[in-house]
């Protein structure tokens, strides 16, 4: 498949999946507002994690579309998971794509029930490795050096009321030793790993597990925590840096 060509006017973001999943989603705009700026489409490069062929009338069709059947892609780049839907295709033209492949995407984002999603355009499985290095080089190359920009809150007319649950689990409300801990832990990876991205060079997991002395399992759970937040990101193989201040 053919390299494919964005008019400038209506470009995709190069991104991770974590900025996707982080990002605000206007239904008012049809658009999601990233560090990277707002955009309709995505690009993302993630492994295959699993595939469905679904032909039935339970599920509601996005605007304009009569027909349901579909085919979901579950995908994984390390930094979060969603799902790219491709709507009234052959599926037939997709069985060369299977669980475990790298695969690049082009489409456009939405939002349904809360999650966020791809509706694809383009799909391309990746044969050369590289070609993931080199995106993630892009995309950590536009953190270090381009202009991010400030995720807007939810306007009001897109909020909906929280609702009051019809009983309450007292209990729930003292557990909070647990938390209070992981948000020290938190709060002590993100100082260390600030530290040493102000000298240039990030931290190593390794370097920071031995300087905080939790569990190697307690700090990966605080590490996934702080990219999801958008806090930090992986400048190297297990290299981690802060995000430039905005």
């Amino acid at each position: 498949m053919n390299e494919v060509n964005f008019s400038q006017s209506n470009p995709a973001v190069r991104c991770w999946i974590s900025h996707l999943l982080i990002g605000k989603y206007s239904e008012n705009e049809k658009v999601i507002y990233t560090i990277f700026g707002k955009y309709k489409k995505a690009r993302i490069i993630g492994t295959l994690m699993e595939k469905k062929e679904i032909i039935d009338n339970s599920y509601e069709a996005l605007e304009g579309q009569t027909d349901t059947s579909r085919i979901i892609f579950e995908l994984d780049d390390g930094t979060g998971r969603l799902q790219a839907i491709l709507w009234q295709v052959d599926p037939e033209n997709y069985n060369h794509l299977n669980k475990g492949d790298i695969i690049d995407i082009v489409g456009r984002v939405n939002q349904y029930r809360s999650e966020i999603q791809i509706v694809p355009q383009i799909v391309k499985k990746i044969t050369n490795p590289n070609a993931i290095l080199l995106r993630d080089a892009e995309i950590i190359k536009e953190i270090q050096e381009g202009d991010l920009q400030e995720i807007p809150e939810s306007s009001k007319d897109e909020t909906e009321l929280d609702e009051v649950p019809s009983e309450i689990d007292v209990d729930a409300l003292f557990e909070k030793n647990s938390s209070v801990v992981e948000d020290s832990l938190k709060h002590k990876a993100y100082t260390l790993i600030e530290e040493f991205t102000s000298k240039g060079n990030g931290i190593s997991f390794e370097k920071l597990l031995k300087k905080i002395g939790s569990t190697e399992e307690e700090l990966r759970s605080v590490i996934r925590d702080l990219e999801m937040e958008a806090k930090i990101y992986q400048a190297e193989e297990n290299i981690f840096q802060t995000y430039p201040d905005l």
